[in-house]
This record gives structure tokens, C-alpha cells and sequence, in this order.
């Protein structure tokens, strides 16, 4: 049961992707780009967002334990 909740999550991430890269593929002309282009800079903005946001999850984190370390 735990494995097939552990490749289902792996098989959601992979599907999500596949299909923001669709989107991207599919809305190309209205950027003026490459359909390929445009699959590759949908890729890189979604990891960047993704970095912001455990970025932004580690910075709270951090700040959190050093509060609770003062107190």
C-alpha cells in the first residue's frame, strides 16, 4: 500500500509537468517563440518558482527556530 501511494505521488508530478510543458507548447505563437522554445522556458520558470518557494519556506523555517533558540 505504501509503495503504490509513493509511485503515485512520483506519477502526479510527472503528469503535472507533462502538462504545463503542453500548455506552454500549445500557447508558443502567442509569445512569438518556438514551440520547442517555449516548452523549454515553461520548464525553467516552473522550477524557478519552485525555488522561490522553498526558498521562501526555509527562510520562515529559520527564522522560527532561531525565535524558539532566544526564547
Amino acid at each position: 500500500m505504501q509503495y503504490t501511494l509513493f509511485t503515485a505521488a512520483g506519477n502526479q508530478a510527472i503528469a503535472y509537468v507533462a502538462w504545463m510543458d503542453g500548455q506552454g507548447y500549445a500557447h508558443a505563437g502567442a509569445f512569438g517563440v518556438a514551440p520547442s522554445a517555449s516548452m523549454l522556458m515553461t520548464d525553467a520558470l516552473a522550477n524557478l518558482l519552485g525555488v522561490a518557494a522553498l526558498a521562501l519556506l526555509l527562510r520562515l523555517l529559520l527564522r522560527r527556530d532561531a525565535r524558539l533558540a532566544a526564547a
